[in-house]
């Protein structure tokens, strides 16, 4: 998955634990929680409850509108400039009228 199946040299470990760090604070937190919580879950459970887990937990997501959701999908359907699942929006467009 990528997650976390990364072996450096010791000498290396601190710097590259940095840079991951960074990423993980530029992304969403609520996005990364649910991730987070989703990955918990799901690894114990059927291919089948999974599927029904997550599109529930989506589902729910989609219930709770905030500014960074709003945001991400106007960047992704208007500006064409954000693609999910590829990195985190650009967070100093937010706010900004649409073109």
């Amino acid at each position: 998955m990528g997650i976390g199946d990364e072996a450096l040299p010791l000498a290396q470990l601190q710097t590259r634990v940095e840079q991951v760090a960074r990423t993980l604070l530029s992304r969403n937190p609520v996005a990364l929680k649910a991730a987070k919580d989703a990955v918990r879950r799901v690894g114990e459970m059927t291919y089948e409850n999974a599927e029904d887990y997550l599109v529930r937990a989506q589902e729910a997501a989609n219930f709770f509108d905030n500014d960074a959701r709003r945001e991400g999908i106007r960047q992704f359907i208007d500006d064409k400039s954000y693609k999910p699942g590829l990195g985190a929006y650009d967070k100093s467009k937010q706010g900004h009228p649409r073109k």
